[in-house]
């Protein structure tokens, strides 16, 4: 098949649009001519491509998965022939950043405030993920970031900026039995636990640490979201134990009491991932400085406690 390279600019302007008007506009193109390239790409590649949804137009699953794999090339194309000087108040451009629950809740308010004052173009989309497919989302340019552990083998594409070093902490409502007090293994052990399960299990790293000193604990409840815990806590006798930055903000100013878990939990150090094709996109650049500043912010605003550090 003789491609003409040409359409692959055209069908990714529609793609980034989702209007062949729109694409035409920013092609600086005629909408027939938009339309003329369309038909050429139904008969290049023997699919519809596009199909009419009300003023726009959606793609078939066979243009979906071509953009997934064009499209980071055809940037960094862009990028090499024609680079443009980064303009934050007039950029307009979407990124796409996989996060978990509680990465949206710590991050999602200051960043979209740095937008609203920096970059009011961009758009900040929160894209679901799991461990396993952190590296395939990155390399097939199905998301830009993603906020997670970056692991010793990860592919050599893949760059990393560490943010933060994850704590668990056990919190409860100030008026648990077993606040403001020293916490022990036995009393721990014996209490009614609330644990965010995202999967719905009921067993998690505390379990398997436990087990291994022929303890075990009772799960009587769990949530998917990290944004319940802190009213649930307040509200009834469960302890919980979980990163530190699911609880932060309700810690520092009083409302739960916080302290150290009585089992030793591995420390997670959480980073800002992204693929080195666009290591030096100025936009890129602009949201990972962004997310760095945003970071040391929360740090200021929001020590550690010490006693999540006492040995």
């Amino acid at each position: 098949m003789k491609l003409d390279l040409n359409l692959l600019v055209i069908f990714d302007a529609i793609m980034r649009e989702g209007s062949v008007s729109r694409a035409a506009g920013q092609l600086a193109m005629t909408q027939p001519a938009v339309s003329n390239a369309l038909s050429r790409m139904r008969a290049t590649f023997g699919d519809p491509v596009f199909i009419k949804d009300g003023r726009g137009v959606s793609p078939t699953p066979f243009a979906t998965s071509l953009w997934q794999q064009v499209r980071a090339n055809l940037q960094q194309l862009r990028d090499a022939v024609d680079p443009q000087p980064f303009d934050p108040q007039n950029t307009r451009q979407a990124f796409r950043l996989g996060v978990s629950d509680l990465i949206v809740d710590i991050y999602w308010s200051r960043l979209r405030g740095r937008v609203e004052r920096e970059a009011p173009g961009v758009d900040i989309v929160a894209v679901p993920f799991t461990m396993a497919t952190v590296e395939s989302s990155l390399l097939n340019a199905e998301v830009d970031f993603v906020v997670a552990q970056a692991g010793p083998n990860m592919a050599p594409q893949l760059k990393h900026l560490h943010l933060f070093d994850s704590y668990f902490a056990c919190a409860m409502g100030n008026h648990h039995p077993l606040a403001q007090k020293p916490l022990s293994l036995a009393d721990y052990a014996q209490a009614d636990h609330l644990m965010v399960s995202l999967s719905g299990d009921t067993q998690g790293v505390v379990d398997c640490i436990l087990s291994d000193q022929d303890l075990c604990r009772r799960v009587a409840m769990t949530t998917n979201h990290f944004s319940a815990v802190p009213k649930l806590l307040k509200e009834t006798n469960l302890i919980a134990t979980l990163p530190f930055s699911a609880i932060f903000e309700y810690s520092t100013c009083g409302e739960l009491w916080v302290t150290k878990p009585p089992v030793e939990l591995p420390t997670k150090p959480v980073s800002l991932i992204w693929h080195e094709r666009n290591e030096r996109n100025p936009a890129h650049r602009w949201l990972r400085q962004a997310m760095a500043e945003i970071t040391e912010e929360l740090k200021a605003e929001n020590p550690l406690p010490q006693c999540l550090l006492a040995g």
